[in-house]
């Protein structure tokens, strides 16, 4: 990855889900260290642990965290019951593609849009792990 891209995303707060979970921590720290580099804790200004995948979706919702890893089912169970505003977050990386697990990431919308457009200025293609 280059450089210019790890940057926009290094001075991001981050959070798993449990510590002990597969899909919210143990497959996206493996992501984070295999794009990136680096530990998620060298990596992001901030690294958490929200606990579950549905309170890592409510703190990036809400613009607590940046960035938040959770398990793909669960986004998905929450997004069938209403119970996601779209406008708030969208899922940025999705790591299900790659391996059994089902985990992505999210950013919050306002965030997102940024993201989105500082990528593509810098020739990161979106779709390679979007």
């Amino acid at each position: 990855m280059k450089t210019k891209q790890k940057d926009q995303l290094q001075d991001k707060n981050f959070t798993f889900g449990s510590k002990g979970s597969t899909s919210g921590r143990l497959m996206p720290e493996f992501y984070v260290r295999d794009t990136f580099g680096a530990k998620p804790d060298d990596f992001f200004s901030r690294v958490g642990f929200s606990g579950n995948h549905t309170r890592t979706l409510r703190l990036v919702e809400a613009g607590t965290y940046d960035v938040g890893a959770l398990n793909f089912q669960v986004w998905e169970k929450e997004l069938g019951d209403g119970n996601i505003d779209a406008n708030a977050v969208q899922v940025i990386w999705n790591c299900s593609k790659a391996s059994r697990v089902q985990g992505l990431f999210l950013l919050p919308t306002p965030t997102m849009s940024r993201f989105v457009k500082q990528l593509k200025r810098s020739g990161f293609s979106i779709n390679d792990r979007f």
